[in-house]
């Protein structure tokens, strides 16, 4: 067969999930649903107060950015735990510009640039070195960490101006400012995972990079795409977290990375790679919101929401690799 033939097999590897993909989804948007009720029947007068519901989009948002941009990397068979660290040193190099008066386009565009240049470094070092990008971004948890603190010099940084601020703060239309950013992300995120022929080549070397090899699919060039995207993903997510809380201090961003590998896996991206669509992602993402939310209403002891998480993790991958592992013998026999 012709190597455009097998190109064409290998990528609808990928879209050949999405039925299940799409069962998944569904099966997201009901537990939603039924966590919603069950709130509004417990805590009615504080669950259901329009106050919360905008808290509660406004923390989604933010994390469904850095949980879309997680599902470029995991889909393509990477892993990035240092996206917690780098948004606080990119909102840290951010931040700073604003307060010396630099305009807020450009603070934007720095973001997103210094967060794609990060990425490359985190995936172009897992090249160089033949290492499992594990190992690379989990010293990048400690190093741009440890990079923030020297920046600022262990002090947060507050009193952003209100230039900066408006990119999050506040309503527009009705709607939280960080949403409609959240949305122009899931837009970009959807058409490059479903519509463009480089998010299905980069589910597919995911999906098997010795196949993908085999074909002639430049993985490494999508690994440091995937990586970069994640990277500009997570520095407008830096934006969005000053310009919505009004400072930063020296712990932002910590625990993101475990809530946006969470957000992703829940919404049906395989942590081996593969698969991944851009609606789950932002489900899972709302999921993780609402339980985080109602673990405060109901007073849990926060030290507890990690744990949760977790489990809700572990549960996941669980029940993911049981579901395609029936699947593969049901196309056997």
């Amino acid at each position: 067969p012709s190597a455009e033939t097998e190109t064409e097999k290998l990528e609808a590897a990928p879209a050949s999930k999405w039925d299940l993909s799409r069962f998944r989804e569904a099966g997201i948007g009901a537990a939603l649903l039924a966590m919603v009720i069950a709130m509004g029947a417990v805590k009615p007068e504080s669950f259901l107060h329009l106050g919360n519901f905008v808290d509660i989009l406004s923390s989604v948002a933010i994390l469904s950015v850095a949980a879309l941009g997680a599902t470029f990397v995991i889909g393509a068979g990477g892993i990035d735990i240092s996206v917690g660290s780098m948004l606080g040193l990119i909102g840290a190099v951010t931040g700073t510009a604003a307060l010396n008066g630099w305009p807020v386009p450009v603070c934007l565009l720095i973001a997103i640039g210094l967060g794609a240049f990060l990425g490359l470094v985190n995936s172009g070092a897992s090249l160089l070195g033949n290492v499992h990008p594990i190992i690379v971004t989990l010293a990048g948890l400690s190093i741009y960490r440890g990079l923030m603190r020297q920046f600022t010099g262990g002090y947060e940084i507050s009193n952003l101006p209100d230039s900066y601020r408006a990119l999050g703060d506040g309503l527009l239309w009705g709607v939280p400012r960080v949403v409609w950013f959240a949305v122009a992300v899931f837009i970009l995120a959807w058409i490059l995972l479903q519509r463009l022929q480089v998010g299905r080549q980069m589910l597919a070397v995911g999906n098997s990079k010795s196949a993908a090899a085999q074909i002639g699919l430049p993985i490494h060039k999508l690994s440091l795409l995937s990586f970069a995207i994640n990277g500009a993903f997570i520095g407008l997510a830096s934006v969005l977290w000053g310009a919505y809380y009004g400072k930063l201090q020296t712990n932002a961003g910590e625990g993101l990375e475990l809530q946006a590998i969470a957000a992703a896996v829940i919404g049906g991206v395989h942590i081996m790679g593969g698969t991944g669509t851009a609606v789950g992602t932002f489900l899972g993402a709302c999921l993780i919101g609402v339980i985080n939310n109602s673990l405060s209403l109901l007073k849990v002891n926060p030290y507890w929401q990690p744990v949760f998480i977790g489990i809700f993790i572990l549960v996941t991958v669980l029940l993911d690799s049981w579901i395609t592992r029936r699947s593969e013998r049901r196309a056997k026999g």
